[in-house]
């Protein structure tokens, strides 16, 4: 098994290639290019495994620049997690996996945040709903929505004490990476003052927002309430007569840092990245292996097959395609046109 970076990656004279820089004397130009083996490149590893999940491929010391910026390693630690448990796996095994919501930050953060004093008495009843949680962000739980939108929250308050405007979001990192730092002792400086109360703070925000959507009772809120995945086509999900016909809508569990990734929009709390493709390769007996793709199998929404897999998909449901199909519902065949005279 390998793992290797592949492309050219420019090598710079000096600097890294973040901002513009002065061209005139050529202290920054590019002097030529790195590729093949001189990128990031893993071959048949002791540990038989090889893992990743949008982190970075290479370590802070890899002699030729890649990012500045990298994601990240939540995700792809919550996978080796899963990989210890046995020294042998199934296909249905890794199938299962890629549906896996355990939020390893949530995990993480919780006995931070349940340390935090709340006066409040509805942020209060929301805080205690986290208490034991296992960071499992499933649909019908309330957990998922109070952690999400209170984490969300912390951010926006701490941009707001940073100075950054709301525009400015690139200039921080997204808060799963932010926060964590934030709330450790390496990083608490950056809250310019008590981390606790903007902790505090940022619940009583978020319960508002949630209890103005979804009622006064934590405990009947659901994740499932604010988190949908929506696919939308480019075109007819913007024509009055036609919209219904060009969006597809289904509530999903996962978040920003499960490997069943569903990204979450700050405003809305839907689901608006993730693995629209999930695949697993066997690759002892390929026609074992097993696919999955939303929303559904033709891509042409005036068909019975265009949203027929999104269940299976959110589900974790996935489909074999062996060398001959069992049965033919549909043929599309493909006619070469006459030649001009």
């Amino acid at each position: 098994i390998a793992l290797f970076v592949t492309g050219r990656v420019p090598v710079r004279a000096s600097g890294d290639g973040a901002r513009p820089v002065p061209g005139a004397d050529g202290r920054y130009d590019w002097v030529g290019w790195a590729s093949g083996r001189q990128l990031p490149h893993y071959v048949a590893p002791e540990s038989g495994r090889l893992v990743n999940a949008n982190e970075r491929v290479a370590p802070p010391d890899f002699p030729v620049f890649l990012a500045r910026d990298g994601f990240d390693t939540w995700r792809a630690d919550r996978i080796r997690v899963l990989l210890g448990k046995t020294d042998r796996h199934t296909v249905a095994d890794f199938a299962a996996m890629q549906t896996d919501v355990i939020d390893p930050a949530a995990e993480a953060l919780l006995p931070r945040l349940m340390a935090v004093a709340v006066t409040d008495p509805a942020a209060k009843a929301a805080q205690a709903l986290l208490r034991g949680w296992n960071g499992a962000a499933t649909r019908e739980a309330p957990q998922p929505l109070i952690f999400n939108a209170w984490m969300i929250q912390a951010a926006r308050l701490l941009r707001a004490r940073l100075g950054v405007p709301p525009a400015g979001d690139a200039a921080l990192a997204p808060w799963p990476q932010l926060l964590p730092y934030v709330l450790s002792p390496a990083g608490t400086a950056l809250c310019r003052g008590d981390c606790d109360a903007l902790l505090a703070d940022a619940l009583s925000a978020a319960v508002a927002d949630l209890t103005h959507r979804f009622g006064p009772d934590p405990a009947t809120w659901r994740w499932d309430s604010a988190h949908a995945a929506v696919f939308a086509h480019p075109m007819l999900s913007r024509l009055p007569l036609f919209a219904p016909l060009g969006v597809a809508r289904i509530a999903v569990g996962g978040d920003d840092s499960t490997i069943d990734r569903a990204g979450v929009a700050a405003d809305t709390l839907a689901s608006v990245h993730g693995p629209e493709y999930r695949g697993v390769y066997d690759l002892a007996n390929l026609d074992a292996s097993l696919f999955v793709i939303a929303p559904g199998q033709s891509g042409n929404p005036f068909s019975r097959l265009g949203y027929n897999f999104l269940e299976r998909w959110r589900d974790g449901a996935s489909v074999m395609l062996g060398p001959d199909p069992q049965r033919v519902a549909a043929r599309i065949v493909l006619q070469p046109a006459e030649p001009n005279p």
